[in-house]
């Protein structure tokens, strides 16, 4: 399942890159980020930290809130994918109608 939010910043990313003049190689290079790394980010099949989302902000010369400025986050999407990244919930979780305390 592809998060639209993660695909969003690849591309914010992969704009800001383009129009510093940066190929994927320099770039990758010039923010100490591997290359595949790099080009799995911007397609949206990474999820980058932060610390890498301001270390890219840093070398396009940027902040992260310009950066990251037309991503928009679909909270029925996000709750989706948290549900399916926390795997199954032991027997007696509070919320699932078990009797634990």
């Amino acid at each position: 399942m592809q998060v639209e939010a993660i695909r969003k910043v690849g591309e914010a990313i992969r704009t800001r890159r383009l129009a510093a003049g940066h190929s994927q190689v320099a770039f990758s290079e010039r923010a100490d980020v591997d290359r595949q790394y790099l080009s799995r980010l911007e397609r949206g099949q990474q999820n980058p930290s932060l610390l890498l989302l301001m270390r890219i902000a840093l070398e396009l010369d940027v902040t992260l809130v310009e950066l990251l400025r037309d991503v928009r986050l679909d909270a029925a999407e996000l709750r989706a994918v948290k549900r399916l990244s926390r795997g199954p919930r032991p027997a007696g979780h509070v919320g699932d109608g078990g009797d634990a305390e």
